[in-house]
């Protein structure tokens, strides 16, 4: 019973930290834990339906299409069909710095 409760009070902080943060941090979050390194070193996230991405982080799929091209205009990304590709990793990790970042 211990074990559960420390788990369910793990998820929970998880979730109460994903909630308060911006939408911007957490697909900066979400965009540099996904991503990989491709044989030319870009950092490269293979691109899921915007719904998808929303679904991962917990927001509307409108929103994350909005920012999604906000960040693109930024230079922070660079959308392909199949891709997003990383063009400012570091301004992405700034963002997402509230969160624990996957390498």
């Amino acid at each position: 019973i211990e074990l559960l409760c420390t788990r369910l009070r793990k998820a929970t902080e998880a979730i109460a930290q994903t909630q308060a943060l911006d939408l911007k941090e957490r697909l900066s979050s979400f965009l540099l834990s996904q991503s990989f390194q491709d044989r030319s070193g870009a950092w490269v996230y293979r691109r899921t339906r915007d719904s998808d991405i929303a679904r991962s982080i917990g927001a509307k799929r409108e929103s994350v299409s909005r920012k999604l091209k906000e960040m693109h205009a930024e230079g922070w990304i660079e959308r392909t069909t199949n891709t997003i590709v990383l063009k400012d990793r570091e301004q992405l990790q700034q963002f997402a710095s509230g969160m624990d970042i996957l390498p």
